[in-house]
């Protein structure tokens, strides 16, 4: 038996592991390595927001090796830690409108301008920087804390960024649905059904094969009295769900809305049928006893 020494086993290692191992330790120490994880596995937007906290982490003067060719950068930096986000905003502005470096600046800016409790230049600059993943989570969480005022402004933000440019990946698109639907709530609950209508259209191009989306334009249509209108969405939505428990509730309203019970009825037991959600299948009794006790 031929017996290997430390320095054959050593040799017999791939080159590729050492340059591996160098480059991971190397990486560790710059102290850089959650902006880098992030750009490689979790997108630009939590890269950005990860750059933007690893930033302000730091102490001032910054690296140098940070910003290479970006000495503007060192200055926001410097606006930041002094607490004047306001020059800082004048800094990031004046950056090249290319590459990820001003996004980022623009991202800083609008967490400082969040911190400092200026919701409405934080929202503005995070559209700026098209960070639209922390525009919904910022919505999102107005909107579950009741804060339409807020919810709007950032989903509005948010769409109009995606109105420009093809959503480009499925965390967005997920997003883009959600904030769709929950302005299209938003408008409804003001009075605005126009508006509410048309973010529910928008909605449809995302998710063409969601009925319910058919269902609730035809019960805008029927709320301000189109009732051809509403039918005719409707339709459409049951060409794509035939069986939706949805479709059917809405039918029955439209037919209450019509005042043809019998029919109002026969749509709610059908719904009824369809439904396998205790919750909607409640309301759905509800608007039954309702329309019973009404006879």
């Amino acid at each position: 038996m031929i017996r290997c020494t430390l320095k054959q086993r050593i040799t017999r290692i791939p080159v590729w592991l050492f340059i591996s191992i160098f480059a991971a330790l190397f990486l560790a120490l710059r102290g850089l390595p959650l902006l880098q994880l992030n750009l490689a596995q979790l997108g630009v937007e939590k890269a950005l927001l990860a750059g933007s906290r690893l930033s302000a982490a730091q102490p001032f003067p910054a690296r140098a090796d940070l910003y290479p060719g970006q000495p503007a950068m060192y200055d926001l930096r410097g606006r930041l830690v002094a607490g004047d986000v306001d020059k800082a905003a004048t800094t990031a502005q004046r950056l090249p409108d290319t590459g990820l470096t001003r996004r980022l600046a623009l991202t800083m800016v609008a967490e400082a301008y969040w911190a400092a409790g200026e919701a409405q230049h934080a929202v503005s600059y995070w559209q700026e920087a098209r960070a639209n993943l922390q525009l919904h989570g910022t919505a999102l969480a107005a909107f579950e804390a009741g804060d339409d005022e807020l919810a709007m402004l950032a989903w509005e933000a948010a769409v109009e960024n995606w109105s420009d440019n093809d959503i480009p990946n499925w965390p967005e698109q997920r997003a883009a649905q959600a904030a769709y639907s929950r302005l299209a709530l938003i408008y409804a609950r003001r009075g605005n059904l126009d508006e509410s209508i048309a973010a529910y259209v928008d909605l449809l191009e995302l998710a063409p094969e969601n009925p319910r989306i058919y269902g609730r334009i035809g019960d805008l249509y029927r709320r301000q009295g189109e009732y051809a209108a509403a039918q005719q969405w409707l339709d459409r939505g049951f060409q794509v769900e035939p069986n939706s428990d949805w479709l059917y509730y809405y039918q029955g309203r439209l037919f209450l809305s019509q005042n043809d019970n019998a029919r109002a009825a026969e749509s709610f037991r059908i719904a009824l049928r369809f439904s396998n959600q205790d919750a909607f299948r409640e309301t759905i009794r509800e608007a039954l006893r309702t329309l019973e006790a009404d006879d």
